[in-house]
């Protein structure tokens, strides 16, 4: 190594920095140009690294439903915000010298939820659904606690796609995968990376299905046919998909095959493609 730093840091740890573009700093890329440019370890990196993160986008990558930004408006419109401020209070009149005082000007008070059911707001997403009803019996909308609940549903939904893009992104970039590609009979691709007993499967351009009919893996060895899941299924199963599986170990081929919705225990129709492991 040349010893080159780049704002107090070893230029060679800042591969992968240059790979995605993750800069802190305007100066950065140019002095990591300027290293590149007599690196040729580094360059080598950069690029592998490169093409890593674009094969772990196109893998992972979903497209979200074309009702889903309809529903984030709707949702939001419908959903109570901050509660009105304390209004000013009126100025009291002047009292009289003597006689009965003359009552009070009334005061609005803003509704607000008993301590015990706004502690119940916190309550974990077990009791998601009893908190709809109790919000509800509170005097707040139903559109407000099912966004509650609709929240927990997002987050779940978030956190098994990132545990999903790190089980992908543990295959992909495991130095000792290997990558296969097959065209399937009736248009498409199948591609398949296989490392430690595990494959990510990636379809590209296959037919769409009709209602009730999906796509299923299969595992071809030397113990015969073993199904691996299902893949997409009816119109859909047009549009690109992703499939992480295991049990690939020992495997020759990898097939996919049409089948009803619920999938077969073994195949009813020929592979529409076979790719050789």
């Amino acid at each position: 190594m040349d010893g080159a730093t780049i704002d107090g840091q070893d230029a060679h740890l800042l591969t992968g920095v240059a790979a995605l573009s993750a800069w802190s700093d305007g100066d950065e890329p140019v002095a990591f140009a300027t290293h590149l440019a007599g690196c040729a370890a580094c360059r080598e990196e950069v690029r592998t690294l490169a093409e890593t993160a674009a094969a772990l986008a196109a893998l992972s990558a979903v497209v979200p439903p074309p009702a889903l930004r309809e529903r984030v408006l709707r949702q939001v419109s419908r959903t109570p915000q901050d509660p009105p401020t304390l209004p000013t209070l009126p100025t009291l009149p002047t009292l009289p010298t003597r006689g009965a005082l003359p009552p009070l000007p009334a005061r609005p008070v803003p509704r607000q939820l008993p301590r015990e059911r706004r502690a119940a707001v916190r309550l974990s997403r077990p009791v998601t659904v009893a908190l709809v009803a109790v919000l509800a019996g509170a005097g707040l909308s139903l559109a407000g606690a099912i966004g509650v609940q609709q929240a927990h549903q997002e987050a779940d939904r978030a956190a098994s796609a990132q545990r999903q893009a790190d089980d992908v992104l543990a295959v992909v970039g495991d130095p000792a995968a290997r990558r296969a590609t097959a065209r399937a009979a009736h248009g498409g691709t199948a591609t398949v990376v296989t490392a430690r007993g595990r494959a990510v499967v990636r379809a590209d351009g296959l037919p769409a299905l009709a209602d009730g009919r999906t796509y299923q893996l299969w595992r071809l060895g030397p113990d015969g046919v073993t199904s691996l899941g299902l893949g997409a299924g009816g119109p859909a199963a047009a549009r690109s998909w992703t499939r992480l599986v295991a049990g690939v170990d020992g495997a020759d081929s990898l097939a996919i095959s049409v089948e009803p919705s619920g999938g077969s225990t073994a195949p009813t129709t020929d592979p529409v493609a076979v790719v050789h492991l």
